[in-house]
This record gives C-alpha cells, sequence and structure tokens, in this order.
C-alpha cells in the first residue's frame, strides 16, 4: 500500500512529508487561508474607481458624440481628433446607442 504525504501543493509520496492522516490530526491544513498567494481582498469604497481609468472623460465623450451626431466624421477621423482608438470611439458610440434604443 502506498502512502501519501502531504505537502504544499498536494499529497505527494516522499519521506520527508508529515502523514495526511497525521497533518489532520495535528490540525495542520493547506487550506487558502493560511498561504499567502491568497491574500484577503480590500474593501473597496464606493467613490474610488476600480481598474482602469476610461481614456474619454464625460466632457470628451460629450464633445466627441456631438460631432458624431451632427458632422460627417468617420470613426477614425474622431479618433484622431482625440487622441484615442478607433476602437474607443466605436464602442462610445455603441454604447449610447444602446442606451437610447433601450429606453
Amino acid at each position: 500500500m502506498d502512502v501519501f504525504w502531504a505537502t504544499k501543493g498536494g499529497a505527494k509520496s516522499s519521506n520527508s512529508r508529515v502523514v495526511v492522516e497525521d497533518a489532520v490530526l495535528l490540525g495542520v491544513s493547506n487550506s487558502v487561508g493560511n498561504d499567502p498567494r491568497f491574500k484577503k481582498k480590500k474593501k473597496i469604497d464606493s467613490d474610488q474607481q476600480v481598474g482602469r481609468p476610461n481614456s474619454l472623460n464625460d466632457d470628451k465623450l460629450k464633445e466627441l458624440l456631438r460631432l458624431y451626431y451632427t458632422h460627417p466624421y468617420s470613426f477614425r477621423e474622431l479618433a484622431d481628433m482625440f487622441g484615442v482608438s478607433r476602437m474607443t470611439v466605436w464602442r462610445a458610440v455603441q454604447t449610447t446607442q444602446a442606451l437610447v434604443t433601450t429606453r
């Protein structure tokens, strides 16, 4: 019969580790709570923004949408004007169109 040994990564066969049954009886745990890789997440205040900040603030977004709907600018032209990617302009337009159509 093979004897398995408790290690940090799981059960392995080794003579230098604690036997699994003894580890359980002694209360030695390989749980997430003891592992420094799994630290408790910090609580975030409701006014703190999580993640990368938007490349278009509210004023720039309003101006971009005004130009898009009032002038015949392409996504590429608007992206060059505001210093963002063409995909960012497209996403801003699609998001506002979705908001308008769902109301």
